[in-house]
């Protein structure tokens, strides 16, 4: 006959500190093996990793962000491309007071912000998303419930894609654009997440990529000039 083990928070959220990577974090061995064995940080980690499901989807399919975070009373923030998570989570370091998404692709940067969050804190104010960032705020995020949303040194499509004004002028007049992450349709959805007040904030040192941004974002405020101004 089969067996039913019972699986503990703790035989989960110990051995993840070291499958996840978090141990590799810290500079000294000694003091990442001591981190995994202190009882204050492993039920630290358990609260954060092992919680039981409390229904985080509302109706709709969007994230009911208030359950995910303790105090519901704080501001939302979004950063898109989060990359390996170095800014957000000292964002969320430094302003406790906020709530902060970590939305990236790649599941191996998800892993990075996740270790990150949990060496720097345990942090309750960052939650880390592993999702395309256009699909995630159309379908997980509500209208009008963020503060900002940030884009920090996104990645363009091509070193040349901007270079030329007649491409820039059709995409600003509604024309195709090439595939990128920050396109007329996830800025759409950026901006029908967004408070009213809110921003989106877009970083970027690629003068070529900028002009491509510009343009993109004249092609959504022409066809949908309540969002956005």
């Amino acid at each position: 006959s089969k067996r039913k083990t019972k699986v503990s928070a703790q035989s989960t959220a110990v051995p993840s500190w070291f499958s996840f990577g978090l141990s590799q974090l810290t500079t000294d061995p000694e003091t990442a093996y001591s981190l995994s064995q202190d009882k204050l940080c492993t039920s630290k980690i358990n609260e954060l990793c092992c919680q039981p499901e409390r229904h985080l989807m509302l109706d709709d399919g969007a994230i009911d962000f208030d359950k995910v975070f303790n105090k519901r009373s704080r501001p939302l923030d979004v950063e898109v491309g989060a990359g390996f998570g170095s800014w957000i989570v000292r964002q969320a370091c430094e302003n406790p007071e906020r709530n902060y998404v970590a939305v990236e692709l790649r599941a191996d940067r998800v892993s990075q912000i996740f270790s990150r969050s949990v060496i720097e804190g345990p942090l309750d104010n960052l939650c880390v998303v592993g999702s395309e960032c256009g699909d995630f705020l159309s379908h997980r995020v509500r209208n009008a419930s963020v503060s900002t949303i940030y884009a920090n040194h996104p990645e363009p499509p091509t070193q040349t894609y901007g270079n030329d004004q007649r491409d820039l002028r059709r995409i600003a007049t509604g024309g195709d654009e090439p595939p990128h992450m920050l396109n007329s349709a996830a800025i759409t959805a950026m901006a029908k997440c967004l408070q009213p007040g809110g921003r989106i904030v877009i970083v970027s040192d690629n003068r070529v990529y900028a002009r491509l941004l510009a343009a993109t974002l004249c092609k959504v405020v022409q066809s949908e000039s309540r969002l956005l101004r």
